[in-house]
This record gives structure tokens, sequence and C-alpha cells, in this order.
């Protein structure tokens, strides 16, 4: 793999990890006023179970995490020399 894709590719998984903050953020305030209980997780506009999402949303950002940190301290196996 070159260095300029090898940057491109750790750069949007971090990238990726921000944006599942921000995703994690608004299914939290979607289950504040989208929900009738503390402990529903079933939104009464969507429809959708947003307490699934929330979990997929953490395992997405956790994994992309993990995968971009372990790319970084494998760099020099990854990265071709020319």
């Amino acid at each position: 793999m070159h260095y300029k894709w090898f940057k491109r590719l750790v750069f949007f998984l971090y990238a990726l990890v921000l944006y599942c903050g921000w995703a994690s953020l608004d299914v939290l305030v979607s289950l504040q006023y989208e929900t009738e209980g503390k402990n529903d997780c079933i939104s009464t506009i969507t429809g959708y179970n947003l307490c699934f999402e929330l979990t997929c949303i953490k395992v997405i950002a956790a994994l992309c995490f993990l995968t971009a940190t372990g790319l970084l301290f494998s760099e020099k196996k990854v990265v071709k020399k020319y």
C-alpha cells in the first residue's frame, strides 16, 4: 500500500469515529424526546429501536478506532517502500 493511501485510510477511519460520536449524540437526543418512558427504546415518531441503533454506532466507532490505531502501530509492515 502506498503511504498516501495509508494516510487517507487512517484519516477516514478516525473521521468515521468522530461521525459516530456525533450520531450517538443524535440518537441520545432522540431517546430523550421521542420515547415515552425512561426504559423505552422504541421511537414514537419513526418506530425505530433507538437502543439498538446506539449499540451499533458504538460498536462501529470502537472497531474503526481499533483498526486505525492498529494500522498506525503496524505502519512499517503495511506501507511498501518504493
